[in-house]
């Protein structure tokens, strides 16, 4: 079922940017790469997930420098592993550091848990995460935003499947439009219109916006 949601994705992605399509997807990972993932993190990576980067293993910016899932770059496996290990070391020099804001599904208590592992970025600590520890009410392998100047943690999806099937509505239904000085440059760069912007989503949720 994971296949056929990807297919339907790159079709849709490609009529609003056939450029990040054509040149802007790696190809998928080995059995070997997400052996390793897991056996760094010490946790099985959730079926869809696996499958997800079986199929596209992050972006990559030689020909295109484009994005993916809300404007956030994809990352590779290798880059979600770099990523944990940065947040594993550099938490170790400071007390815990707890959310300010974020959804029940969420555990809270740790902006540097070493159960979220980043799967997207802009090359800031504002990133989207699967998330591998989630509270009683949430699911394992749902997908989260942490924005990283207020400390806001917001659920995007319960499940990567999820996460591709909102992907595939947006695009079809005009809430992806591409960046204008992207362009300039030849580039296909996607942008989000209001209400799916996850920065937006995280000041409604500090402001008590639901």
């Amino acid at each position: 079922m994971l296949q056929t949601t990807i297919q339907t994705l790159r079709k849709s992605l490609s009529s609003v940017a056939p450029r990040i399509v054509e040149l802007s997807l790696n190809a998928g990972a080995t059995e070997a790469d997400i052996v390793r993932f897991e056996q760094t993190i010490g946790k099985t990576l959730p079926e869809d997930f696996k499958e997800l980067y079986r199929s596209i293993n992050g972006n990559k910016d030689d020909e295109n420098y484009g994005n993916f899932f809300y404007g956030y770059v994809l990352n590779s496996i290798d880059e979600s592993i770099a990523n944990w290990n940065f947040r594993k070391d550099f938490s170790k020099g400071f007390d815990t550091i707890p959310l300010n804001h974020f959804h029940p599904q969420i555990d809270g208590s740790n902006l540097y848990n070493s159960n979220w592992l980043e799967i997207g970025n802009t090359s800031g600590r504002d990133g989207l995460f699967i998330d591998l520890a989630p509270t009683e009410w949430g699911t394992y392998g749902q997908i989260i935003f942490l924005e990283a100047t207020e400390n806001i943690g917001v659920l995007v999806a319960n499940s990567t499947q999820q996460l591709l099937e909102q992907f595939v509505s947006d695009l079809d239904n005009g809430r992806y439009y591409l960046a204008e000085d992207a362009l300039d440059d030849g580039n296909h760069w996607l942008e989000t219109k209001d209400d799916i912007d996850l920065l937006k989503k995280a000041y409604d949720l500090k402001e008590g916006i639901v």
